[in-house]
């Protein structure tokens, strides 16, 4: 999880950098991991 928040001000700094349109919609998709017996809370 600590990497995904760690990816993110990563990727934000991309799209700007990308001069997208204003209309322009960006969709991200995070699959987490399957863990059992572990709490993803951490």
């Amino acid at each position: 999880m600590r990497s995904w928040e760690n990816s993110l001000p990563q990727m934000a700094k991309i799209l700007r950098d990308a001069d997208l349109k204003e209309d322009t919609h960006v969709l991200l998709v995070y699959k987490l991991p399957r863990v059992s017996g572990k709490s993803m809370d951490r």
